[in-house]
């Protein structure tokens, strides 16, 4: 089947972490995103998997554990992506990737792409092995982790590269009343494409934030080809992100992001 141009509502920095429950985290990205898109358009979430769990793979090498009653998970034609199926009706796909930290710390997600890929490399080479696997690179933004060395690293690449050599990420976890960040803004000036996401962190409940938060873009889209209808997106100069969706409150954030520090903590203490 060939591709034809349609909207597509893309959650751009998707987590399935071990602890959470598939069902509310696969029914969440298709309910969250049909807020706004009024049930119009295509549901993607873009997986962002770190090192040691691959919820994709997960999915691919044992698909009948994630069936329950009319919803399941099944692997596409495509080998880099996943669709979600209730009572037969596709609500959503989920596209392959990882989240890689490089030796400067900063992420970079790999969208499109599988397998194991190493943390600690240069953001350069990393930049590069993801563009030559045929995915999708994105430089995506944390709270605190754009300032001072590591923010001129990113100006570097952001005034050196052409725009289209990588996307730029903004994320949920970005509260409401933080303004954008200046380096997201001289991005966008250049001419880099900014992907939302809504970033879940690994606490209970977290999966129902899934699809809350991204972009829609209007752009040619093959059922059979989810994957690499999304590497096309790259490659498509005149196509616009419109940011959707909903960042958490600033209360919330500093309980969830204490919680996370917490966990972090407990768990290298262990």
């Amino acid at each position: 089947m060939a591709g034809v141009i349609q909207q597509l509502w893309i959650d751009g920095h998707v987590h399935v972490y071990p602890s959470y429950d598939w069902r509310v985290a696969v029914r969440s990205l298709a309910g969250n995103v049909a807020r706004f898109s009024q049930g119009a358009g295509v549901c993607l979430g873009w997986l962002a998997e770190g090192a040691g769990y691959s919820f994709f793979r997960e999915v691919r090498q044992a698909p009948e554990r994630f069936r329950d009653g009319t919803l399941s998970i099944v692997p596409s034609g495509d080998p880099g992506a996943l669709v979600i199926l209730e009572e037969g009706k596709v609500l959503a796909y989920l596209v392959a990737g990882r989240q890689l930290i490089t030796a400067e710390r900063l992420e970079v997600l790999a969208i499109g792409v599988d397998g194991a890929w190493p943390d600690g490399e240069p953001l350069e080479k990393v930049l590069q092995n993801v563009r030559a696997a045929g995915g999708v690179p994105v430089l995506s933004w944390s709270p605190g982790k754009w300032f001072f060395r590591r923010g001129d690293v990113v100006r570097a690449r952001i005034d050196s590269d052409p725009p289209g050599a990588f996307l730029l990420g903004d994320t949920a976890l970005r509260p409401r009343g933080w303004g954008c960040p200046a380096l997201l803004a001289r991005g966008r000036k250049r001419g880099f494409k900014v992907m939302g996401g809504s970033d879940p962190l690994p606490l209970a409940g977290e999966e129902k934030r899934i699809g809350s938060c991204g972009v829609a873009v209007r752009a040619e889209f093959d059922p059979e080809q989810p994957a690499e209808s999304v590497r096309r997106i790259l490659r498509y100069g005149n196509v616009f992100f419109t940011p959707y969706g909903e960042r958490l409150c600033p209360v919330d954030f500093f309980r969830k992001w204490i919680a996370n520090w917490k966990r972090k903590a407990g768990q290298s203490r262990g």
